[in-house]
């Protein structure tokens, strides 16, 4: 039997997450408290609210950590993957499952694209939007209707057959999300703080690919 680690991205954050790992796994209290220097990881982790830590300077780091540390437990079990996948901010905890890039490197990466993101983020009023259909089409076309050069929604995860995520300019998601609803389509905001995978991110999909030009990546330990 194969074994694959699959890790989800911003959106899927709940309060309290790790509470228990930390409670029950010594190494793990040592673990998140390794990283307390700089950042008030456990306070966040365990104490925030949910509208705070779905902020994405917040979010990314306290997820990867959450996802680092089920790793480790799963390890100290002798449990390791065959096959690891992420989506989004998952990807960076499937890198590290599969030894391409160690923990320390890692928190660098998401430090720095969490503070880039989240300034983006923070000059633009933003939502994203799960809608609940395979209509990528006429999903599209509603979006495109409904957007110009500076101000747009846009089609940004096509998570599976059934879910397709929409992302931008708040007002008009809010009219975007007006238009399915009258149209029939069952939809879900979700708890973001940016309009993540859309144009609006350019500029720091630049930023990190030179940021990632300075990692040494090691060959993956799992498919």
């Amino acid at each position: 039997m194969k074994i694959a680690y699959i890790y989800g991205g911003q959106g899927s954050q709940v309060e309290g997450m790790g509470q228990d790992l930390y409670a029950e796994y010594p190494f793990i209290r040592d673990y998140y408290k390794s990283l307390e220097a700089d950042f008030p990881l456990k306070k966040l982790s365990f104490q925030g609210d949910l509208k705070t830590i779905s902020q994405t300077e917040y979010t990314q780091p306290l997820m990867l950590v959450f996802q680092i540390a089920i790793t480790k437990v799963l390890a100290s079990y002798g449990i390791k993957p065959d096959i690891v996948l992420g989506l989004s901010l998952g990807e960076y905890s499937a890198l590290y499952a599969s030894g391409v890039l160690n923990e320390d490197e890692l928190l660098k990466v998401i430090e720095y694209r969490s503070r880039e993101m989240a300034q983006v983020s923070k000059r633009l009023d933003s939502k994203m939007l799960a809608v609940f259909s395979d209509d990528l089409v006429g999903i599209k076309n509603i979006c495109k209707s409904y957007s110009n050069k500076t101000d747009f929604v846009q089609v940004s995860n096509i998570n599976t057959k059934g879910q397709i995520v929409i992302s931008g300019d708040k007002d008009l998601v809010n009219k975007v999300n007006k238009h399915l609803k009258n149209d029939g389509f069952k939809v879900k905001e979700l708890n973001t703080s940016g309009p993540f995978h859309t144009s609006y991110m350019g500029d720091v999909s630049v930023k990190l690919k030179k940021f990632f030009n300075i990692w040494n990546l090691g060959p993956p330990k799992s498919q």
